[in-house]
């Protein structure tokens, strides 16, 4: 292994400018000793290795992350939103997890928009909400290593991870064409495998840098920029029977805003009867739009989410 004994070259990019081209200068260099990187061609890095490219002080032997890690250009590996939004936060209320020996299954990788681009999210702490938190980054490999074009802090949950890059916006606008960090995965408390709510946060590349988005339900603070793909609440009656109410939401991308699809669903349930044998009595759909708001670096609802309507009332 080559890397970071003399051959890997690290280049952090933060422009000026949206989008990182050749010509912006990096940061956090590394000197290239050989004229290629074995790396380069395999793609393939040992966990220490990718821990010490993201975050600063890292120690290889042991292998250990700083109690207080900083990733490069000297930020915290932290998640700040404005007080307004941090209010509403449901990551704010999780307890950390003790620290634990870290390995492959803390680093998930995804693919990104060119071919020569990699995404990862490299967990250093865990949360008994089923989230964890830790650096993600857009690596690009050339023929001397890599460079890290994006670089951020998600916290998000952590069962089943996947990461992928989407993009919005119109190119003829001040802001032009955004890129969006898709981060998925299944928020599991406690020894929960299955059946745990699966969530979207989102976190545009902006100089660079991934930010935590925060979000606005019209002018309602909503905390982070994070869509909860299914919720279920469920309310006895004085004859014992059920209500349900079920909604299902999707995230559609590539225009020049983002949009919520909703599908709501109240249902009358049998008494003791499973999901299947509920009956349908009502039943909505809603397309809600996402605007981005530069000043506010938050994604803002046109309407209110139907399911606001549907928890314990009527659509």
């Amino acid at each position: 292994m080559i890397a970071l004994r003399g051959a890997l070259a690290l280049l952090f990019c933060v422009p000026l400018v949206v989008g990182c081209r050749a010509k912006d200068p990096p940061i956090c260099p590394r000197h290239v000793a050989h004229e290629r990187a074995d790396e380069a061609d395999t793609r393939m890095l040992e966990v220490d290795v990718w821990y010490g490219l993201l975050i600063n002080g890292v120690s290889r032997r042991p292998f250990a992350v700083p109690a207080e890690p900083v990733h490069c250009p000297g930020i915290p590996v932290e998640v700040t939103l404005p007080p307004e939004q941090a209010a509403a936060d449901p990551r704010a209320q999780a307890s950390k997890l003790p620290r634990r020996a870290l390995g492959d299954a803390d680093i998930t990788f995804g693919d990104a928009t060119l071919p020569t681009d990699q995404l990862l999210w490299a967990r250093i702490d865990y949360f008994d909400d089923g989230t964890a938190i830790g650096p993600v980054a857009l690596a690009r490999w050339d023929e001397k290593g890599l460079e890290i074009r994006g670089i951020g802090t998600l916290h998000a949950p952590s069962t089943r991870p996947s990461l992928r890059l989407e993009s919005f916006g119109d190119e003829d606008s001040e802001e032009g064409i955004r890129e969006v960090l898709v981060a998925t995965g299944e928020a599991c408390r406690g020894g929960e495998t299955s059946g745990c709510p699966r969530e979207v946060y989102l976190m545009p590349l902006i100089g660079q840098r991934f930010i935590q988005a925060g979000l606005y339900s019209v002018t309602d603070p909503g905390g982070p920029a994070r869509v909860v793909l299914r919720e279920v609440d469920e309310a006895e009656l004085s004859d014992g029977y059920v209500r349900r109410a079920e909604v299902v939401r999707s995230v559609k991308y590539g225009g020049p805003y983002l949009q919520v699809s909703e599908r709501v669903e109240q249902s009358t349930c049998p008494p003791g009867a499973d999901a299947t044998k509920c009956e349908v009595d009502e039943a909505s759909d809603k397309l809600r739009t996402l605007l981005w708001d530069e000043a506010s670096l938050s994604f803002i609802a046109n309407e209110h989410s139907v399911w606001d309507g549907a928890q314990g009332g009527e659509l």
